[in-house]
C-alpha cells in the first residue's frame, strides 16, 4: 500500500510594509514614534493580510510592540486579534479558575487544606 506525505499546512503571515513606523522606529531603537502613523501601518497590514487570504478567522500578533494596536485592529477588521497579552491573560485564568461560590465551592474531603 503507497503511503502519502501528509498535507502541510501553511500559515497565512503578513508584516507590515518596508520603511513603515515600526520597522523603522522600534526596530530601529528610535527614541520616538509617531503612535497614529505606527496604528496606520498595523492596519494596513491586517487589510493586506485579508486582501491576500480572504478565509482568515482571526489574526495573531506575534510582535510584542504590536498589542496596543490590537483592539483597533480587530475593530478594523471586524475579526478576533490575539497578541501575547491576550495570551497571558487566557494563561493566567487557567491558573485560578473563577469562583462562582455555593454550590460549586463547597468545602469537599479532596479540596480541604490538610
Amino acid at each position: 500500500m503507497r503511503q502519502t506525505a501528509p498535507a502541510v499546512f501553511r500559515l497565512p503571515t503578513g508584516s507590515w510594509r518596508p520603511k513603515s513606523q515600526p520597522e523603522c522606529r522600534i526596530l530601529g531603537n528610535e527614541a520616538r514614534l509617531d503612535v497614529a502613523a505606527a496604528e496606520r501601518d498595523v492596519l494596513d497590514a491586517g487589510e493586506a493580510l485579508i486582501a491576500r487570504y480572504p478565509h482568515i478567522g482571526a489574526v495573531l500578533l506575534e510582535c510584542t510592540n504590536m498589542a496596543p494596536y490590537a483592539r483597533a485592529l480587530s475593530d478594523h477588521l471586524r475579526l478576533p486579534v490575539y497578541d501575547m497579552i491576550s495570551f497571558v491573560a487566557w494563561f493566567h485564568a487557567g491558573l485560578k479558575p473563577h469562583d462562582f461560590g455555593h454550590p460549586a465551592s463547597t468545602p469537599r474531603p479532596w479540596r480541604e487544606a490538610k
